[in-house]
């Protein structure tokens, strides 16, 4: 694992939400476990993690091979339903489109921060690698939203068999004016 997290020292006194977003075209036991992995070695450096959220992607995203949203939503539902500290979030999938990460996060932070009465709670993006790569990509991802989700929120990256996540943090990432970089 890893956290990218723009000064991540600051942020340990505040409660982190961990928010793992994706297709989930269905949900596995590996897309729970990252956040168990994630809750876990924050839990060792001392940071309180109030809780874990999986948001399913609206159907407008494109992918041809995604279900509908509905059965992937209650799909999720039913994968954490015995996961006391994790939730599915409905935010995304009930927009009349697909939205852009950055405003996902935003509002699932809004929410949790007025859920638990915690005003300084982070939404901490918890994916795998193939998304951190993904942030390379020409056009992909905007400049700005890129500044914002490393830079406010941070991102916790689970290893996955065949990327490299060392090589491009050290390639890429931190060539970004708002990421510092810590392992986990």
């Amino acid at each position: 694992l890893y956290t990218i997290k723009f000064e991540l020292m600051a942020t340990r006194t505040s409660p982190i939400l961990l928010v793992l977003m994706g297709s989930f075209n269905p949900p596995t036991m590996a897309h729970l476990r990252t956040l168990e992995m994630a809750k876990s070695y924050l839990e060792q450096l001392s940071v309180r993690v109030i809780g874990g959220v999986m948001t399913p992607v609206h159907d407008a995203y494109g992918k041809k091979t995604l279900i509908p949203y509905h059965h992937r939503k209650e799909m999720v539902k039913l994968a954490v339903r015995d996961v006391e500290w994790i939730t599915c979030s409905e935010w995304e999938g009930s927009q009349p489109g697909w939205t852009p990460t950055v405003q996902v996060l935003e509002a699932i932070q809004e929410q949790a921060r007025e859920k638990y009465g915690e005003p300084d709670l982070v939404a901490r993006v918890t994916c795998g690698a193939d998304l951190l790569e993904s942030f390379s990509v020409p056009g992909l991802w905007q400049d700005a939203d890129l500044e914002k989700i490393l830079g406010n929120h941070g991102v916790i990256v689970a290893r996955r068999p065949g990327s490299d996540p060392d090589k491009f943090v050290y390639k890429y990432v931190l060539t970004l004016p708002c990421a510092d970089f810590s392992t986990l």
